[in-house]
């Protein structure tokens, strides 16, 4: 019996708060870039359409998708943060 190794099991836990807060931040920044590119939409000069593109895809690549990573630092994993970058 001396040579079983005792492992501690994870009980993984989310923070509620970070997890609501993340997707609020995503639905804003779907919401902001689906109302950007209606108005690109309307837009008669070439280069302002590729302007008001170029402000959607920011808007929903550093809001919407970005946002999605909060759910990341949400995570615990028994009692402490699970580093990734360190």
């Amino acid at each position: 019996m001396d040579d079983v190794r005792l492992e501690r099991k994870l009980s993984p836990q989310w923070a509620p708060e970070l997890v609501v807060l993340s997707c609020i931040i995503s639905w804003l920044g779907a919401y902001t870039s689906t109302q950007i590119m209606i108005h690109a939409k309307y837009t008669s000069s070439m280069g302002v359409k590729w302007l008001w593109t170029f402000c959607a895809s920011i808007a929903f690549g550093f809001c919407a998708i970005w946002s999605m990573h909060f759910d990341e630092r949400a995570y615990n994993a028994g009692g402490r943060h699970l580093e990734i970058f360190d």
